[in-house]
């Protein structure tokens, strides 16, 4: 839900205003899996711990200088890593005055994660209810090569327990947008 909004704002925003705005998510800086398996982090890839919640930071922190011409990783479905493609959609210009970025994260208020949202002029909260957001996670997980038994173990080894760390957390939002 929150790629798919973040999407499709920038979609609307390019029919306005075309290279006036970038979309930035934060999956592009999951540690790699070399990295994970290396830390012994690949079972709970997709938790806080599992990004480089640092190199994030610098690059929205940098990012308010309206001179600086910043590239910026994407995460790989195909590949299940972060990838720098060195393509212009993937690089903050002169010309970029707008920074969407989506991520499960940005509202997180522990360390090093609960600085992100004094970078950001505006926050919303995408209100998807659990058993959709279940779903939909599962089905991802199936959609990227696992089985339905794997998927679900996975939900319930990871994407469940990084859900209950973000109870709370809508309450440091400017905007709630509820998915019914």
């Amino acid at each position: 839900g929150k790629s798919t909004l973040a999407q499709k704002l920038l979609e609307r925003i390019e029919t306005q205003t075309p290279q006036l705005a970038r979309l930035v998510p934060m999956d592009g800086f999951h540690l790699p899996n070399a990295q994970l398996d290396a830390l012994g982090l690949r079972p709970r890839k997709g938790a806080p711990h599992t990004f480089d919640a640092q190199a994030y930071l610098d690059l929205l922190s940098r990012a308010r200088d309206a001179t600086a011409t910043l590239d910026f990783p994407i995460y790989d479905r195909a590949l299940h890593d972060p990838v720098w493609t060195g393509r212009d959609e993937h690089r903050l210009t002169t010309d970029t005055r707008l920074i969407l970025t989506e991520g499960n994260y940005l509202l997180l208020d522990t360390d090093p994660w609960h600085q992100v949202r004094s970078l950001l002029d505006e926050a919303w909260w995408l209100d998807v209810p659990p058993e959709i957001a279940r779903d939909r996670l599962i089905a991802r997980h199936q959609r990227g090569g696992r089985s339905l038994e794997d998927a679900v173990r996975h939900y319930e080894r990871s994407d469940a327990e990084n859900v209950r760390l973000l109870n709370g957390c809508e309450t440091m939002a400017d905007v709630i947008v509820k998915l019914s």
